[in-house]
Protein backbone atom coordinates (compact mmCIF):
# COMPACT_ATOMS: atom_id res chain seq x y z
CA UNK A 1 0.00 0.00 0.00
CA UNK A 2 1.35 3.41 -0.87
CA UNK A 3 1.95 6.00 1.78
CA UNK A 4 0.11 9.28 2.14
CA UNK A 5 2.50 12.04 1.13
CA UNK A 6 2.30 15.65 2.23
CA UNK A 7 3.70 18.51 0.20
CA UNK A 8 3.94 22.15 1.22
CA UNK A 9 3.51 25.03 -1.20
CA UNK A 10 4.42 28.60 -0.31
CA UNK A 11 1.87 31.02 -1.74
CA UNK A 12 2.66 34.50 -3.08
CA UNK A 13 1.22 36.04 0.08
CA UNK A 14 3.65 34.02 2.23
CA UNK A 15 1.08 31.53 3.49
CA UNK A 16 1.74 27.81 3.24
CA UNK A 17 -0.72 25.32 1.77
CA UNK A 18 -0.31 21.63 2.57
CA UNK A 19 -1.58 19.00 0.14
CA UNK A 20 -1.94 15.30 0.89
CA UNK A 21 -2.04 12.62 -1.76
CA UNK A 22 -1.88 8.86 -2.13
CA UNK A 23 -1.66 6.54 -5.11
CA UNK A 24 -4.74 4.38 -4.53
CA UNK A 25 -4.59 2.39 -7.78
CA UNK A 26 -3.18 -0.80 -6.18
CA UNK A 27 -5.76 -0.77 -3.38
CA UNK A 28 -8.67 -0.20 -5.75
CA UNK A 29 -7.49 -2.91 -8.16
CA UNK A 30 -7.14 -5.36 -5.26
CA UNK A 31 -10.66 -4.45 -4.07
CA UNK A 32 -12.01 -5.14 -7.55
CA UNK A 33 -10.26 -8.52 -7.70
CA UNK A 34 -11.53 -9.48 -4.23
CA UNK A 35 -15.07 -8.39 -5.13
CA UNK A 36 -15.04 -10.83 -8.05
CA UNK A 37 -13.51 -13.66 -5.97
CA UNK A 38 -15.94 -13.11 -3.08
CA UNK A 39 -19.01 -13.24 -5.29
CA UNK A 40 -19.70 -16.82 -4.15
CA UNK A 41 -18.86 -16.26 -0.48
CA UNK A 42 -21.61 -13.81 0.44
CA UNK A 43 -22.56 -15.10 3.88
CA UNK A 44 -19.22 -15.87 5.42
CA UNK A 45 -19.03 -14.62 9.02
CA UNK A 46 -16.30 -12.05 9.61
CA UNK A 47 -15.62 -11.56 5.92
CA UNK A 48 -13.74 -8.53 4.67
CA UNK A 49 -16.17 -6.12 2.99
CA UNK A 50 -13.97 -3.11 2.19
CA UNK A 51 -10.47 -1.74 2.06
CA UNK A 52 -10.39 2.02 2.49
CA UNK A 53 -7.27 3.97 1.50
CA UNK A 54 -5.84 6.23 4.19
CA UNK A 55 -6.37 9.34 2.07
CA UNK A 56 -10.12 8.61 2.04
CA UNK A 57 -10.15 8.14 5.82
CA UNK A 58 -8.37 11.50 6.18
CA UNK A 59 -10.98 13.20 4.00
CA UNK A 60 -13.85 11.54 5.89
CA UNK A 61 -12.28 12.70 9.15
CA UNK A 62 -12.30 16.28 7.83
CA UNK A 63 -16.03 15.78 7.25
CA UNK A 64 -16.50 14.71 10.87
CA UNK A 65 -16.50 10.94 10.36
CA UNK A 66 -14.07 9.29 12.78
CA UNK A 67 -13.66 5.73 11.50
CA UNK A 68 -12.21 4.71 14.88
CA UNK A 69 -15.74 5.06 16.29
CA UNK A 70 -17.17 2.48 13.87
CA UNK A 71 -19.15 -0.07 15.86
CA UNK A 72 -19.09 2.16 18.96
CA UNK A 73 -20.89 5.33 17.87
CA UNK A 74 -24.24 4.54 16.18
CA UNK A 75 -24.17 7.71 14.04
CA UNK A 76 -20.66 7.01 12.76
CA UNK A 77 -21.44 3.36 12.08
CA UNK A 78 -24.59 4.32 10.17
CA UNK A 79 -22.75 6.94 8.05
CA UNK A 80 -19.87 4.62 7.14
CA UNK A 81 -22.30 1.82 6.21
CA UNK A 82 -24.31 4.28 4.15
CA UNK A 83 -21.22 5.37 2.26
CA UNK A 84 -19.91 1.85 1.68
CA UNK A 85 -23.33 0.71 0.42
CA UNK A 86 -23.51 3.68 -1.96
CA UNK A 87 -22.64 3.15 -5.63
CA UNK A 88 -20.44 6.25 -5.36
CA UNK A 89 -18.04 4.40 -3.04
CA UNK A 90 -18.31 0.95 -4.68
CA UNK A 91 -14.59 0.93 -5.48
CA UNK A 92 -13.84 0.57 -1.75
CA UNK A 93 -15.86 -2.64 -1.45
CA UNK A 94 -14.40 -6.16 -1.55
CA UNK A 95 -17.86 -7.76 -1.49
CA UNK A 96 -21.07 -7.10 -3.42
CA UNK A 97 -23.30 -7.72 -0.41
CA UNK A 98 -24.80 -4.87 1.63
CA UNK A 99 -23.18 -4.04 4.91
Amino acid sequence: MSEVTTTAHVQTDGSIVFNRSQDTSEILEENKRERIENEYNKKSFGRKVASIPNIVLIEWHKEGIDYMKYGVCPETTKEIKKRLNSPDWRMLRTSNTRI
